[in-house]
């Protein structure tokens, strides 16, 4: 019997640290730990709602000028989704989307203020 381990794929010879018992597999690397379970990193979390009224709060800004009526209902589903994303973390999109949509209150003010007073 030989003293070699072949690999399966290549019918090639492994070298000597590869070799190991089909139960427990090759051993690690040098200098590597054996992975666990335990310590797998943690996922990020997200903020649904400040994304989510930040991109309302965007697409409300923009059509301010063109659709009055659907930005101000953005503006306030905007407001909405904000306030409810200042209580998760991470808050950066929240916020920011709250300050679009202070500046889109400030547009929508402006055009009905302009329609107004135009007549």
């Amino acid at each position: 019997m030989t003293d070699h381990i072949y690999n399966q794929d290549t019918n090639a010879p492994l070298p000597m640290d590869m070799k190991g018992t089909a139960q427990d597999g090759p051993p690690p690397y040098k200098g590597m730990k054996t992975p666990y379970y335990s310590e797998m990193p943690e996922s990020k979390t997200t903020n649904e709602y400040g994304i989510a009224g930040f991109v309302v709060s965007l697409v409300s800004f923009l059509g301010v000028p063109f659709l009055i009526f659907p930005a101000i209902i953005g503006w306030v589903i905007s407001i909405i989704l904000c306030c409810l994303g200042l209580k998760k973390k991470p808050k950066v999109f929240a916020i920011i989307g709250l300050c679009i949509s202070l500046s889109d209150l400030l547009g929508i003010l402006l055009f009905l203020s302009i329609l107004y007073f135009s007549r």
